[in-house]
């Protein structure tokens, strides 16, 4: 699952897709370089912005590299960011559920202070269901029940409050978002958000400059109980 930056990801030792958050910092670099041949100037630290899988990448990138980065906007993460504590309640968080052997898997150990001063743009939308915890592509077992044991079973109802006061509790510079009526997708207003999250905080050097997101209408959620299918179709359709 590289797009998610999962554990199965960052343990590959060797061949084409080893340490790819480093080949990443990489390409970064290179086309710095090839900016500044060019004339154009670009700040030093980077902008990441992810969404589903994607966001998870973001989400957990930063807690690798937190002095690489200025503004990270990550969306969908399954109501579970990554949490920036090595234990809680007496379990020991260990990547990708927490940070607990980062040295031991990229070298370096995690950097709390260099990570509070990354603003992130967290987000979630509250009709959002697509909880992939089950999935063992997605996560381990042994993942999936640390994180059912410590943040709870229910995606939006125990495991996103719960993590919203884990990063608060921890002094995380981070905006928390919740959209209503929105389910598992990214809406033109959201965009408009991170562009306006990245704005402001991109004259900043740390720390985090919270916006006022969109509100879209309140929709209540209501598990489907009985589905009729109509049609189907497959293939080239």
């Amino acid at each position: 699952y590289t797009h998610a930056l999962d554990t199965d990801t960052m343990e590959i030792q060797d061949g084409y897709l080893k340490r790819i958050d480093l080949q990443l910092l990489n390409m970064v670099e290179d086309a710095k370089k090839i900016l500044a041949a060019n004339g154009l100037a670009v700040n030093e630290k980077i902008f990441m912005s992810g969404y589903s899988a994607s966001g998870n990448f973001t989400n957990r990138f930063v807690a690798l590299h937190p002095e690489k980065l200025r503004a990270v906007a990550s969306g969908g993460v399954n109501g579970m960011p990554i949490i920036p504590l090595a234990e809680l309640d007496g379990s020991r968080l260990n990547y990708q559920v927490g940070i607990a052997n980062l040295e031991e898997l990229i070298g370096k150990p995690f950097n709390l202070e260099e990570y509070k001063k990354v603003a992130q743009y967290i987000y979630m939308g509250a009709l959002d269901r697509n909880d992939t915890l089950s999935y063992r592509d997605a996560y381990g077992e042994e993942e999936a029940q640390l994180t059912r044991t410590i943040l709870g079973e229910d995606m939006m109802a125990d495991r996103w409050p719960k993590s919203q006061k884990i990063y608060k509790d921890v002094g995380v510079s981070a905006q928390m978002v919740t959209y209503e009526g929105t389910n598992h997708q990214i809406r033109p207003e959201m965009i408009d958000d991170i562009v306006e999250f990245f704005r402001v905080n991109g004259g900043i050097d740390e720390g985090i400059i919270e916006i006022k997101p969109y509100e879209y209408e309140y929709i209540e959620y209501k598990e489907l109980e009985v589905v009729h299918i109509y049609d189907a179709k497959w293939g080239d359709y």
